[in-house]
């Protein structure tokens, strides 16, 4: 199943025009997923940048090559990833996303990819992929949308995703981390980043996944 389903999510992404940013001349086309759909770690980060955008392919630039560092730290080759982004535009300037955007995008692409992928454990890279998360969770409680404004009901990010096969429930835990490119950027988040990492490792031995 998860064979067939992977062409048709990148399709669907590369093809989509929903938003004002995917018509920017500077975009040149939304960046879909990249990685097997039965996977040990699902990577969702914020969105394409410069490099990701010209080629293509998510987390390939600076902050990829960090990312590429931190998977072989915990033992989990980049090929066991799924690796996608909350927004799957380049935003001109690398700015960060507006909420709207990061919201609709979400509902349209992450919620497929989280309804259909399956993976060991979810990776959530960064504060803007970690309120698109809580964004899906809200919805999927059925909680209000106020297209991207603070909603009066609030839940706290979810520290598992439940998938539902038939009768069968499975909980998948997510862990929230340090975006990579912030770790570039700041020596106190990469050591924070490094901190996370370790945690890692162990919650993948615990479970037997590496």
């Amino acid at each position: 199943m998860g064979v067939a389903l992977m062409p048709q999510l990148d399709n669907e992404v590369r093809s989509c025009r929903a938003c004002s940013l995917s018509l920017h001349p500077e975009v040149n086309a939304p960046v879909s997923g990249e990685g097997p759909l039965d996977c040990t770690l699902m990577v969702i980060g914020r969105n394409p940048g410069a490099l990701e955008n010209q080629s293509g392919r998510p987390f390939i630039g600076p902050a990829g090559q960090r990312l590429d560092e931190m998977l072989r730290q915990v033992h989990v080759p980049r090929e066991q990833c799924r690796i996608v982004n909350a927004l799957c535009c380049f935003t001109i300037g690398n700015a960060p996303p507006p909420t709207p955007l990061l919201y609709q995008c979400a509902e349209l692409h992450l919620a497929k990819e989280l309804a259909e992928v399956r993976p060991q454990m979810i990776l959530v890279m960064g504060k803007e992929a970690q309120r698109a998360v809580k964004h899906l969770h809200e919805l999927r409680a059925g909680l209000p949308t106020t297209e991207g404004k603070p909603k009066k009901v609030k839940l706290p990010a979810p520290t598992q995703w439940e998938y539902q096969d038939g009768e069968s429930i499975t909980h998948v835990p997510i862990c929230y981390m340090v975006h990579p490119s912030a770790a570039l950027r700041s020596p106190e988040f990469n050591a924070r980043l490094l901190k996370q990492s370790r945690g890692l490792l162990y919650q993948l031995r615990k479970r037997g996944l590496v």
